[in-house]
């Protein structure tokens, strides 16, 4: 499959290559997709979900995004988030711009650690509080893996978050951080989660799969002084579009879906803290466990937009003569 190279002129370009026998050369270009659709396939962006991506050399996050506006309406589903929107907001002059991270990186790390299993037999919840019951064997291992979004603070501003390397940009507008370079991570990790006395509830051998003795392994102690994990440097697997810009970038930018509804719930959020410092000021007593009763009317009215959902769906169900088969409901 053929590379996709995201380029600083904001041209998303597709590799493209022929060999000719005759000459015994390899002929290779880097040729606009946006070209290559209209002449040569016009679901070649669609086919290239899984190709391996590049980035050249001092892309940003802003120019990143433009090499994809032509397909602004197609990563509103590819990507779950409303993409067109999040492009406007780009493309905005910010009244400020993020000067504490250095960089936006694509990272790739894989988790190894045992599968959990609760015995449950005589247990009742009481007063909302779950108790999972009894840790159950299993000697079963299961692998977790995947690309995520790290923005790396400026050495200047690790003293301010406590010696933090990374920081969230979740309720930071994209046109504040648009000038930010964007990498992919040459170096990854494998983490060993079977190291911790946790994990090892699970196992009949009460040890960890890596060998602590290892010069390639890193034990990470926990707060509580514990180990809590093994640690081994891992050479990442190529990052495709999918895998590496959808899943890693785009459904944590898109998390809320919109900036709209993102700003709302920033909002929301700080409205929380004004709230709850004032009280703190004025000597109100917090209650230990708060009143869930927006909780409630929010799943009321949740159910009922999935009510009417499926309403529409039943008619036209009905209309194409096809079934809807319904499995039994979930407690």
């Amino acid at each position: 499959m053929e590379v996709l190279h995201f380029c600083k002129d904001g041209v998303l370009r597709r590799s493209f290559s022929g060999y000719d026998r005759a000459t015994r050369k390899h002929h290779s270009y880097r040729v606009p997709l946006q070209i290559y659709i209209d002449c040569i396939d016009p679901d070649a962006f669609l086919k290239s979900l899984h190709s391996t991506i590049v980035f050249e050399n001092g892309l940003t996050v802003g120019e990143l995004m433009e090499n994809l506006s032509p397909w602004a309406d197609i990563m509103t589903g590819v990507g779950c988030l409303d993409f067109p929107a999040f492009l406007s907001e780009i493309r905005q002059t910010p009244p400020e711009i993020t000067t504490s991270v250095d960089r936006i990186a694509l990272a790739y790390n894989c988790s190894v650690t045992a599968v959990p299993r609760f015995d449950r037999n005589g247990i009742k919840d009481e007063k909302g509080i779950f108790n999972m019951g009894k840790p159950v064997v299993t000697d079963m291992i299961q692998i977790e893996e995947g690309w995520s979004m790290e923005a790396y603070l400026t050495e200047e501003a690790r003293e301010e978050y406590e010696g933090s390397k990374t920081v969230s940009l979740s309720f930071t507008p994209m046109s504040e951080w648009k000038h930010l370079p964007i990498v992919i991570e040459p170096e990854a990790n494998l983490y060993d989660e079977t190291a911790s006395r946790h994990s090892q509830n699970y196992l009949s051998a009460k040890k960890s799969l890596t060998n602590a003795s290892h010069p390639l392994v890193e034990e990470v102690i926990g707060p509580n002084g514990n180990v809590f994990r093994h640690r081994l440097s891992l050479a990442p697997p190529s990052p495709r579009f999918f895998d590496a810009l959808i899943c890693g970038f785009f459904w944590d930018v898109g998390f809320h879906y919109s900036p709209v509804v993102r700003d709302e719930f920033a909002e929301d959020i700080r409205k929380s803290v004004r709230e709850l410092d004032q009280k703190l000021d004025e000597g109100v007593e917090i209650p230990e466990e708060p009143e869930d009763h927006d909780l409630d009317d929010e799943q009321d009215l949740e159910f009922a937009v999935f009510t009417m959902q499926m309403e529409k769906i039943e008619k036209e169900a009905k209309r194409l003569n096809l079934s809807i088969r319904r499995p039994d409901p979930i407690h």
